[in-house]
């Protein structure tokens, strides 16, 4: 007989897992009655006018024929849009139903029908969004009956849904000192502020009106930075914040260059240093950067331009130069 090899049991291993966690029925581990929301978590995107749809999923049901379910949820953030059974059980009788905000009730038993055993869904709850923010979904009482009257109280497993804030569009336009053509200048929103998401990371194009574009930045309050090497930055220290309320377009940002410790943002002996002692050698051999280097305007050689372009911004900071730049 053929041995199957050890990849070949981890290949079955990872097609298993997989199946678990895309198939709903497959999450039913425990061995008693357990109600949960499928997905456990959603999201619902406010700007978008976004709804989701989370399912009352039943594992392990042994002869159901009826049950008595109250759930409830933050109204401040989502609201229930509408309901439908989930196809679990047939040919119900609604017996109550309560449906106020914040809490959804909801008892049925099943006409001349077999009871049903194994798993599936009870409910399907459609939310929308009402407020930025996240509700949990939680379970406060559930009872099952059999087709003998049996009662049974499930096992509960919570949930919860995130309401997105807005999310908008930044463009702009960066161009370089001594440059004409200003792709590849890296672009950063930081953390935001408020909502927790980002950064937002981008680089330029080859457009020469705008050549910047960030898409679906959540509306919050950013730290802006830019980490062009061998030219004066925004960074951190300057602290350039960037509230996003409605698609922006930045100011037009003009960096200047001869930073070739560009780790310092400020021109000084440094820099100087640096492309003297590499003046008109081979390039070949400098290896990647290190914070530093000497072809300060890209051009593959060191040589007077790159000294003149030096020498022009000697003692020029990213304090001073962009002070008047405000996103």
């Amino acid at each position: 007989m053929k041995q199957i090899s050890f990849w070949h049991y981890l290949f079955l291993f990872c097609v298993l897992v997989g199946y678990y966690f895309i198939h709903p029925s497959m999450v039913c581990a425990q061995e008693s009655p357990t109600l949960s929301f499928t997905p456990s978590s959603a999201e619902v995107d406010l700007a978008a006018g976004e709804s989701v749809t989370v399912d009352v999923w039943v594992c392990n049901a042994v002869e159901l024929n009826g049950f008595d379910i109250t759930l409830t949820y933050d109204p401040a953030f989502i609201q229930l849009d509408s309901w439908e059974h989930g196809g679990f059980l047939t040919n119900l009788f609604e017996v109550t139903q309560v449906n106020d905000p914040g809490i959804f009730r909801l008892g049925v038993v099943q006409l001349a029908q077999p009871g049903k055993s194994g798993d599936g869904s009870l409910l399907k709850l459609t939310f929308n969004g009402v407020s930025l923010g996240q509700s949990s979904l939680t379970i406060t009482q559930a009872v099952f009956a059999d087709v003998g009257g049996n009662q049974t109280v499930p096992d509960f497993v919570g949930g919860s849904i995130i309401v997105f804030p807005p999310r908008f569009t930044l463009s702009g336009l960066i161009t370089l000192q001594g440059q004409t053509a200003y792709d590849g200048i890296p672009f950063t929103l930081g953390l935001g502020q408020t909502y927790q998401y980002g950064p937002y990371s981008g680089v330029t194009g080859i457009q020469t009106d705008i050549n910047l574009q960030l898409d679906k930045v959540v509306g919050d309050t950013y730290l802006v930075t830019t980490q062009q090497p061998r030219y004066l930055n925004l960074h951190e220290g300057l602290n350039l914040q960037l509230s996003v309320s409605s698609d922006v377009i930045l100011p037009d940002l003009h960096l200047l260059g001869g930073n070739a410790v560009w780790t310092d943002n400020k021109i000084d002996i440094a820099d100087v240093s640096v492309v003297g002692a590499w003046y008109h050698l081979d390039l070949a051999s400098f290896g990647p950067d290190l914070g530093f280097h000497p072809d300060v305007n890209f051009d593959g050689v060191v040589n007077i331009q790159d000294l003149s372009v030096v020498a022009g911004n000697f003692d020029l900071t990213s304090a001073e130069v962009y002070v008047d730049w405000q996103p």
